[in-house]
């Protein structure tokens, strides 16, 4: 779900992210930009290079630097809900 459009912004794109228990977005780069992810319901584990880097919490944030392989997913029981940002 878009929360950025081409009408309001040049570079900068954004969206909003429903995972349930169990699901995940998958591995994907963002190439040369950067992303900041942030967490508004449930818990996020954010994977770098295959690698555990960060367990999200409701209301907290985490920066992915661009070039980065990078996956999100809800090993929790809850629904996941996060914006993310790139730019």
């Amino acid at each position: 779900m878009p929360v950025l459009t081409d009408k309001n912004a040049m570079k900068m794109r954004s969206g909003m992210v429903i995972l349930h228990s169990g699901e995940e977005v998958g591995t994907h780069n963002t190439n040369d930009k950067e992303e900041l992810i942030i967490v508004l319901e449930g818990k996020a584990t954010v994977e770098i290079d295959k690698q555990v880097f960060a367990e999200v919490q409701s209301g907290a944030g985490v920066y992915i630097p661009s070039r980065t392989s990078h996956n999100v997913s809800n090993r929790a029981d809850s629904k996941l809900r996060y914006i993310y940002i790139v730019s």
